[in-house]
């Protein structure tokens, strides 16, 4: 069956995943321009490794790497940025879930509670580039 859709799709079909949705953002929410995209997207990739994860729709789990991101920055504009989000037309509580989910995930990845130690571990690996120096930890079922 599957087979038959994707041809009568001529095999032009795209997967739906939060790195899509990033551009998007970055481009319609310009608070989002000063954010460490390199933290996004390893809070993201992290995310993908937890099936607890799957409960919430790639554009939530995006925005809510971004809040992550902004949060552990200490970005000023913080709640502005989450207006935006549910302006965008996102869910504020599962994008409130998701972000809690998504700190407390990238807190633990980096075994420190500090968060100005994790954002100069981020900002000191932003210069050399992707990935940082912790591994993927695929959530077992």
């Amino acid at each position: 069956m599957e087979a038959t859709i994707v041809e009568a799709l001529n095999w032009e079909m795209r997967d739906f995943t939060a790195f899509i949705f990033q551009p998007y953002f970055v481009e319609n929410i310009h608070l989002l321009n000063s954010i460490n995209l390199n933290m996004v997207n390893q809070i993201i990739v992290q995310g993908e490794g937890d099936i607890t994860f799957t409960k919430f729709r790639p554009s939530i789990i995006a925005a809510s790497a971004f809040l992550t991101a902004c949060k552990i920055q200490k970005f000023d504009n913080y709640q502005e940025c989450k207006d935006s989000f549910i302006n965008c037309g996102l869910n504020e509580k599962c994008l409130q879930d998701c972000t809690e989910k998504t700190y407390t995930m990238w807190m633990s990845l980096m075994g420190s509670t500090d968060e100005n130690v994790l954002n100069e571990a981020v900002e000191k690996d932003a210069n050399i580039g992707w990935p940082l120096n912790f591994p993927l930890r695929w959530t077992e079922m």
